[in-house]
C-alpha cells in the first residue's frame, strides 16, 4: 500500500464485512475482483454498495469458476 500511495494512487483500506465508510453516491463504478468469496456474507457487501454508487453507476464483480 505505501508504494502504491507514493505513486500518487489514492488508497482506502475497509473491511468489506463492515458497512462501507463512503458517502451515498460517491462511485460511478464499484469493481470487486475475487471478493465475494472471501465475504462473511457477499449479499450484504452487494446491499452496502449500492447506496455509495451513483444514479445508473455499476457494480462489477468478479469471482472464481472452479469446475
Amino acid at each position: 500500500m505505501d508504494q502504491a500511495q507514493a505513486k500518487g494512487r489514492n488508497i482506502i483500506q475497509n473491511d468489506l464485512n463492515q458497512p462501507l465508510s463512503f458517502e451515498n453516491e460517491s462511485f460511478r463504478c464499484v469493481f470487486a475482483l475475487s471478493v465475494l468469496e472471501h465475504l462473511l456474507n457477499g449479499c450484504v457487501f452487494m446491499r452496502v454498495c449500492h447506496p455509495v454508487l451513483e444514479p445508473q453507476g455499476m457494480l462489477v464483480l468478479l469471482t472464481p469458476n472452479r469446475k
